[in-house]
């Protein structure tokens, strides 16, 4: 019997393939009302939603990264017709597990920390014959 082993009286060929529920396909893709495909986050149907408490004794870096990294999921996967509805979910979970709901800093792309300037190799190259005539 190779490829039909029982498991726990459940047959493999279930286990392995998720049905697909209303409008979703089962991994990240959705499909949108005018058929197109979507993004949002997957989540198994057993996933619980339960993160680290906000009344535990770990230390508050870890506990505002939970929230941040979940955050961070969304933005990345979400389509723009999805993101509305992750964004409050992670909310409720946060709320539900008692973590702060962490502040946007940026809303667009991270400005640069410094500006960079890039010469051609041969500006460079006199540059540094001039620093060392100068003395």
């Amino acid at each position: 019997m190779v490829g039909k082993y029982h498991l726990f009286g459940i047959q493999s060929s279930k286990l392995l393939r998720p049905k697909p529920s209303k409008n979703q396909l089962p991994d990240l893709k959705t499909l949108n009302p005018d058929n197109t495909l979507g993004h949002t986050v997957y989540r198994k149907p057993t996933h619980t939603d339960k993160y680290l408490n906000g009344s535990s004794h770990h230390h508050p870096s870890q506990l505002a990264t939970v929230g941040k990294s979940l955050f961070q999921r969304a933005r990345k996967i979400c389509d723009e017709n999805h993101i509305a509805g992750e964004l409050q979910h992670v909310k409720r979970v946060l709320q539900r597990n008692q973590l702060k709901t962490p502040h946007q800093r940026h809303k667009g792309p991270k400005p640069p920390s410094v500006e960079r300037f890039f010469l051609p190799p041969i500006l460079i190259l006199y540059k540094i014959i001039r620093a060392r005539h100068v003395c």
